[in-house]
């Protein structure tokens, strides 16, 4: 019997098999469908060298058999700490994947607690690929950038300059050359959230009240 991981969506649990530790996804029968969506995705990105869990096998035709990435959730790190490194990091990790997959497609689900400090490396590695599907790259920004704004707690300096230095860093690497494509995808994001979330009146209010301004990097004001 394996330890279970929170999931909203499948069954996810670390389990041993032949002396080695695994993850073993589960998704529910009526979404077996994207089992072998994500399987491919894995095996795909895993030849173009992306730092995702390397999937092993498809036990059965809902479940994946994935290796085990040790480490941290990157939403609880960024609650704990909004470290500046996690910028680069993250702006790297979606950089790679964007020109890997030829600018067009997107991660989806870019969500802060899709993300894996690697314990001994500290490498951010990316997880969940079921939704991932061909769409703008600026979406996976904004998504992300919405991710650590939106996460408790909530809008606070140092996450705010995060985003403005993750934006920053990814039009770096990019030939984008203004981030205004990226501030409203973060707009468009929270906004999603808020549909979402409709109870949550901090996040309401926080959305509402909040200068886009905040999010533009240095030298392009």
């Amino acid at each position: 019997m394996g330890v279970s991981f929170k999931s909203r969506k499948n069954q996810v649990e670390i389990i041993r098999w032949r002396g080695n530790t695994y993850v073993l996804k589960t998704f529910p029968r009526r979404h077996h469908q994207r089992a072998r969506w994500e399987y491919l995705m894995l095996r795909d990105l895993n030849r173009l060298q992306l730092k995702v869990p390397p999937p092993i096998k498809m036990p059965t035709s809902r479940q994946i058999l994935l290796g085990y990435v040790p480490g941290d959730n990157l939403c609880d790190r960024v609650s704990a700490f909004a470290d500046p490194r996690y910028a680069g990091q993250l702006a790297s990790w979606f950089f790679h994947f964007h020109s890997a997959t030829g600018n067009r497609y997107t991660k989806g689900d870019a969500h802060l607690r899709n993300f894996i400090v690697h314990k001994w490396t500290n490498d951010i590695y990316g997880v969940d690929f079921e939704e991932m599907h061909r769409g703008n790259p600026i979406h996976d920004i904004g998504a992300i950038c919405a991710s650590i704004l939106d996460t408790d707690p909530m809008f606070t300096s140092a996450k705010q300059s995060l985003c403005r230095h993750l934006i920053g860093q990814y039009l770096s690497l990019t030939d984008m050359n203004t981030p205004e494509p990226l501030i409203d995808a973060t707009l468009l994001a929270l906004r999603a959230t808020l549909r979402r979330r409709k109870r949550d009146r901090g996040l309401s209010h926080h959305v509402a009240n909040f200068n886009l301004q905040n999010l533009m990097p240095a030298g392009f004001f």
